[in-house]
């Protein structure tokens, strides 16, 4: 599911960096995919409930988040991170957001340096799940 997982990043990096926006029927196809890999492990005793309660109160949280935050993380983000939580587990979801993050972070300073973009700017997030994920695969953490 790992590397599913990229290739979905990288697919939906493109629209997001285009038009600020994801397209919903791809994200909803992998969540479900994903939920349904979490359902087989979970009947086949390789994972448990709780893992499966984690990624939907880790997704809840998203959401309210992005709600509260009019959208500051779009519902977009939120869908493939609760994705990505159900497919690979909460902690590696939580890892790749934290990477991410970090990434976002650096790429925001340097632009922000250079005058690039002010304060209110925007920026794509998946690119940075992409980069993130596939530095996660190739550090040996996927």
């Amino acid at each position: 599911m790992e590397w599913i997982s990229l290739f979905v990043f990288c697919i939906q990096a493109v629209p997001d960096i285009r038009r600020r926006t994801l397209p919903a029927p791809p994200c909803l196809c992998y969540l479900l995919a994903a939920i349904l890999w979490r359902t087989v492990l979970c009947l086949r005793g390789k994972s448990d409930l709780l893992s499966f309660a984690a990624a939907v109160l880790g997704g809840g949280i998203l959401f309210l988040t992005a709600y509260l935050s009019a959208q500051q993380i779009g519902y977009g983000d939120c869908l493939l991170l609760t994705a990505f939580a159900f497919g690979c587990g909460v902690r590696a979801a939580a890892g790749l957001l934290f990477a991410a993050s970090l990434l976002a972070s650096a790429a925001a300073a340097g632009l922000l340096a250079f005058h690039k973009a002010d304060r209110k700017s925007r920026m794509p997030f998946v690119p940075f799940l992409a980069a993130a994920q596939l530095l996660r695969l190739l550090l040996g953490e996927g």
